[in-house]
């Protein structure tokens, strides 16, 4: 019940908190604006580029934003590290926030020893957390997510209560006297910063600041990536089992002195709440800092202690701070965990209960039967957090790998205790560091033999499941892990009741059934089986789907047909360097798409091929589809020879006098006008069979034409070949029912004058506006010609090129055009069942935004 209303609490506070405020939408009004801004230092970051200071929102002056007071947000302040800081503090003056150098790893990072400024010297020299500053700069918003699969950076930094950054060009530190304890907090944490560096293997120091004290951007790129592709990217976050952990071993060891109950528990209450204020009052500190309080409460009043209503206060304090947080994966994952261990593993080892009949116990069966109910717990604790924390982590990534089960098995039951080996080692090492040393040694071994692990794993990777779940699937599952639960309440001999009013004994009355540890984690094994298997079934509801995605400036297109392949057409970007692993792959993931049947590359301009060729290269494409252009271009073969080796490739043409019959007529269901984001529902595909004539998306087991795909240009007999790469551009017709669509690359020139002539009297449904809108494509000719009733352009917002041209927007409009393009609608979608069309956007329409 307590977990009932924790959730439906959550979900009320953050729909009230995702309304932007005043303040929120003044400060949107403003981005690209230089602005003033005045505020007091929260916390800071020091990243290899800049200095990123955390700030409360004061006062903020800018053209759009004037006046802006709001104390309950914040900005994050990017300092270069080149820009002098001026003014004075109440102690010193402030010196330049790029003389403090590098991180050399040594502990030399910082100059303030936590000394006073009476002596003379100057504190740390840049602005610290607890001084007010003001700062003028550029406004910036956080982009929202474009694509499907892609990440939301503005729900993301809105859910930590920051609404935007400022890139300073100047920065002034005020003399007002600074907030004393977020000051101390500051130098303590900087304290144990260099402590770890000193303590640490050279080579280790950042991973362990990011491990013990939430700095993840001190974890070397390498380690990050090995830990997240093994499963184990969670450990880098502060958990709520540090900070538990060193509260009870403080509360535990006072109270074996004999130490009042309450001066014990206000000693480990004192730990605990500094060391998650230090930290930076990540959401899992304070879980933890609520559940040690719950904990010591329930002990002093002698009342026992239950996990989950404990969880959840933490969990709606930690919403009534930021309520956003439900909708931030880290959040629910840590949720998720603690509800797998709540729920299952108690009643789980009650039902695995051991006891020797007749047996007498002497040291070595206590310690045989020790080892046993460790090993017990780590395994079901394990495999019941790996099915509670599934659903999430699919929702949010789109991604499982299953390697990382093995390796969670493995290491997860020894983190704790290693985790609390080096609290000790800090703790040892502040007093004498040589001992501090000698304790965080077995904390480095096991660092890296995880990273080792992680590294084999890598080299042979085993199966990754895919795909977000439908809300139906997150039902079937959520129904299966409740019946798992009534099975081991009963095994465990206690009544299945949900609601409350029962005593503890008539839950005991029930027959106890004992389960061997063999049997039972088979079940759990079988229970997570079973839950994969129900996520990796992907429906095909027999409905052509083509999505534009949103790369920036560039192109890129996916197919998904209705009976099985995924294509891919184009798949390029000038504005992103990382296309093929920031948009298109995700969204492959989304969809539960780990390779490509085919891509076809309409030229071999880097907004066209970039994301489609490092796909290749990651074994996503099956086969590469390529004009004679293109397949003579130095670039491309060099790429053939050196990186693209395992892919197939093959040339494709058409005859330049071809007519294609299609069919046309069709009902017009559109509803642009209610384009929200939403989910989609996956659609086939067909096994493709290429003839030089074209490419054809062939036939069903009844033999009927279900998807076909043609080839339109550049012609076989090579009348392309001295024309430029944009007018040789290949041009794909797709056609499926009454539904038709070209597919026109960059064309432009006398290439579109030759499918003008060839297309003259065959209209289309839609047409993917040739070279991002450019002026000179899409001429009034073609137009004529093809009649198309959608045109999708992909283009960069704010693009240099000025795409898409008001001239052809203009042509497109007069030949009754409905236009949707990337700057405004970002990814969209066409879905159709051959009769009718249905056109979703993943953002609002720019009319829409215009009205609110």
């Amino acid at each position: 019940m307590a977990l009932l209303l924790f959730f439906a609490a959550g979900l009320l506070l953050a729909l009230r908190a995702g309304v932007p405020g005043e303040a929120e939408r003044r400060f949107t009004a403003a981005e690209g604006e230089k602005v003033v801004l005045c505020g007091r230092i929260v916390r800071s970051e020091e990243r290899e580029s800049a200095l990123w200071l955390y700030t409360d929102v004061e006062e903020l002056e800018g053209e759009s934003a004037r006046s802006i007071r709001h104390g309950h947000i914040q900005v994050i302040v990017k300092v270069p590290r080149t820009q002098k800081a001026a003014g004075t503090r109440a102690e010193n003056a402030v010196t330049s926030a790029g003389e403090a150098g590098p991180d050399t790893g040594t502990g030399d990072r910082f100059a303030d020893t936590g000394e006073s400024g009476a002596k003379g010297r100057a504190e740390e020299s840049e602005p610290l957390p607890g001084y007010r500053v003001r700062v003028r700069g550029t406004a910036s918003v956080p982009d929202e997510a474009r694509n499907e699969g892609g990440f939301d950076y503005r729900l993301y930094y809105r859910s930590r209560g920051i609404i935007g950054t400022v890139k300073a060009q100047e920065t002034e530190v005020l003399p007002d006297a600074p907030d004393s304890l977020r000051l101390r907090l500051h130098r303590l944490r900087r304290a144990v910063s260099d402590l770890i560096g000193q303590i640490c293997p050279p080579g280790e120091a950042g991973l362990c600041r990011s491990l013990f004290l939430g700095e993840r951007w001190e974890a070397p790129q390498k380690a990050k990536d090995l830990l997240q592709s093994g499963g184990l990217g969670h450990l880098l976050a502060i958990s709520g089992l540090h900070v538990s952990l060193l509260g009870m071993t403080l509360y535990r060891a006072l109270r074996r002195l004999a130490g009042p109950t309450a001066l014990c528990a206000a000693a480990g209450a004192l730990v605990i709440g500094a060391y998650a204020l230090m930290v930076g009052a990540s959401p899992g500190a304070v879980r933890a800092a609520v559940s040690y309080g719950a904990l010591v409460f329930s002990e002093g009043m002698g009342r026992s202690y239950d996990s989950l209503s404990a969880n959840s206060l933490a969990g709606l304090i930690n919403l009534m701070l930021r309520p956003l947080l439900i909708t931030q994966a880290s959040f629910l994952l840590s949720y998720a965990a603690v509800l797998g261990i709540a729920l299952y593993v108690p009643d789980a080892r009650a039902a695995a209960a051991h006891r020797p009949r007749g047996k007498k116990k002497n040291a070595v069966t206590e310690a045989l039967d020790a080892a046993r109910e460790g090993v017990l717990t780590g395994a079901l604790t394990t495999l019941s957090v790996s099915l509670c924390t599934l659903p999430v982590l699919l929702s949010a990534y789109s991604a499982f790998p299953l390697q990382g089960i093995l390796l969670n098995v493995a290491f997860l039951p020894f983190f704790g205790a290693v985790m609390g080996v080096g609290a000790a080692g800090i703790a040892a090492g502040a007093l004498v560091p040589e001992i501090g040393r000698i304790l965080f040694v077995p904390v480095s071994r096991f660092l890296r033999l995880i990273l080792s692990a992680c590294e084999i794993a890598q080299g042979h990777p085993a199966p990754v499941l895919t795909g977000r779940p439908l809300w139906w699937q997150l039902m079937l599952c959520a129904a299966g892990m409740l019946a798992l639960k009534v099975f081991l309440m009963r095994a465990a001999g206690r009544k299945p009741i949900l609601l409350p009013g029962r005593s503890s004994r008539t839950e005991r009355r029930l027959p106890r059934r004992r389960i061997g540890a063999v049997r039972l984690c088979a079940l759990f094994a079988v229970s997570l089986v079973l839950a994969l298997a129900l996520f990796s079934f992907r429906p095909r509801l027999g409905r052509l789907r083509i999505v534009m995605l949103d790369v920036g400036q560039g192109d890129g297109i996916v197919l998904m047909l209705p009976n099985g392949a995924d294509l891919l057409v184009d798949g390029g970007s000038s504005d992103d360097p990382d296309v093929a692993g920031n948009v298109i792959g995700p969204f492959l993931d989304a969809n539960g798409i780990r390779r490509v049947r085919a891509a076809f590359l309409s030229h071999m301009d880097k907004d066209h091929v970039s994301g489609a060729l490092a796909l290749a290269e990651q074994g996503r494409v099956e086969k590469l589809y390529v004009t004679p252009q293109t397949a003579a271009d130095e670039a491309f073969r060099i790429w053939r020879e050196s990186r693209g080796r395992n892919c197939p490739v093959e040339v494709l043409t058409a005859e330049e006098t071809a007519a294609r019959k299609v069919p046309y007529g069709m009902e017009e269901e559109m509803g642009a006008a209610e384009s929200v984001r939403t989910e989609f529902s996956a659609a086939g595909s067909v096994r493709p069979a290429v003839s030089e004539a074209g490419a054809e998306m062939a036939k069903d087991g009844a033999g009927e034409d279900l998807v076909r795909l043609e080839v339109l240009w550049p012609a076989a007999s090579g009348a392309g070949a001295a024309l430029s790469d944009n007018a040789a551009s290949m041009v794909l017709h797709l056609s499926f029912g009454d539904f038709s669509m070209l597919l026109t690359g960059d064309l432009e020139g006398e290439g579109e004058a030759v499918l003008t002539r060839v297309l003259k009297g065959k209209p289309v449904t839609a047409l993917k506006a040739a070279h991002h809108g450019s002026r000179f494509s899409t001429g009034e000719p073609f137009l004529e010609a093809v009649r198309p009733q959608i045109a999708l352009i992909s283009c960069g917002r704010n693009n240099r090129y000025g795409h898409p041209h008001a001239e052809t927007l203009e042509r497109l409009a007069a030949a009754g055009c409905r236009v949707f393009g990337t700057p405004s609608c970002g990814q969209t979608d066409v879905e159709t069942d051959g009769k009718r069309v249905r056109i979703r956007t993943f953002l609002r329409v720019e009319e829409e935004k215009k009205q609110r």
